[in-house]
C-alpha cells in the first residue's frame, strides 16, 4: 500500500455530519453498505474462448470456530489515541494536567505526541518523544495546560507524528459473534477545557 493511504474507515463517518445526517464526501459510495475494497484484485478467466473477470480483495484465512466471519483487509494508523477523561474544568489562569493514552498498532513504533490547543491556551511540553517496543503496548503522556484569563471553552486535540506523517486517530473495534468486525478509527475528538469561575 503507498505510505499515503489513510486510514480505513466507513465512508459514511469519514468527515463529521449534523444531528441525524450523514455528510459523504463521494456521492458515488452512497447506498454501499461497506467501503470498496481497499485493495482491489481481479480474477481473470478464459473460459470457452470468453473472458471471464470477477472483482475479489484479500483476506486472511477463516476462524475455523466462525467460518462465516471473515475480516476484511483494513489500513490502520500505527499508534491509536485517546484522552484519559472527556472534559476538564480549569479556573481561569489556572494550569491543569491532561493526560493522553497511546496504542502501538506496529512494532517499533517511534515519534512524537502533542497536543494542540487554540490561541490564549498554553500546551507544556509542546510535544513528547515516544517509542512503542510491540502491538498492543500502552504508554501514557501528560501535558500541563493552561487556560486563558478569560472565561472560555476550548477543544483540545491529541496527535502523533511519525516519519513525517501525523496521525490522530482512536481505536475502536465493534464485536459481535454473529457479525463480522466493524473497525472504526475516527480522528480522535477533541476534549472539551473550560475555564470558569
Amino acid at each position: 500500500m503507498p505510505a499515503s493511504t489513510p486510514p480505513s474507515q466507513p465512508y459514511w463517518l469519514r468527515t463529521e455530519g449534523t444531528v441525524g445526517l450523514f455528510d459523504v464526501d463521494d456521492p458515488s459510495l452512497i447506498g454501499r453498505a461497506e467501503n470498496p475494497p481497499t485493495f482491489p484484485l481481479e480474477y481473470v478467466f478464459d473460459v470457452g474462448g470468453q473472458t471471464l473477470v470477477i472483482a475479489g480483495e484479500p483476506m486472511p484465512a477463516a476462524d475455523p470456530a466462525r467460518p462465516a466471519l471473515r475480516r476484511r483487509l483494513e489500513v490502520i494508523a500505527p499508534v491509536s489515541l485517546r484522552f484519559t477523561a472527556g472534559v476538564r474544568l480549569f479556573a481561569p489562569g489556572a494550569a491543569r494536567p491532561v493526560a493522553v493514552e497511546l496504542t502501538a498498532a506496529r512494532a517499533r513504533a517511534a515519534g512524537t505526541v502533542q497536543l494542540d490547543a487554540p490561541a490564549g491556551w498554553t500546551v507544556a511540553p509542546a510535544s513528547q518523544p515516544f517509542r512503542l517496543a510491540a502491538p498492543g503496548e500502552h504508554a501514557r503522556f501528560t501535558f500541563t495546560v493552561t487556560a486563558p484569563a478569560q472565561l472560555a471553552t476550548a477543544p483540545l486535540a491529541a496527535s502523533v507524528e511519525i516519519n513525517g506523517r501525523r496521525f490522530n486517530q482512536q481505536r475502536v473495534e465493534i464485536r459481535y459473534d454473529h457479525l463480522p468486525l466493524l473497525l472504526l478509527q475516527p480522528r480522535r475528538a477533541p476534549r472539551r477545557c473550560r475555564s470558569s469561575w
